[in-house]
């Protein structure tokens, strides 16, 4: 498992006992966020 996969987990986890939102709905969340992010990068490459 690399980092970046257990940071998402953390997240994931931490959103869940924050929010109370369900594992798929956590998981969506921070899935979004990451998507927002890589999009924001001025030298990312898209895709």
């Amino acid at each position: 498992m690399d980092s970046t996969q257990k940071l998402v987990e953390k997240l994931i986890e931490r959103r869940m006992k924050n929010t109370g939102e369900s594992q798929a709905v956590a998981t969506a969340n921070v899935l979004a966020a990451f998507g927002k992010l890589k999009r924001s990068e001025p030298n990312a490459p898209l895709g």
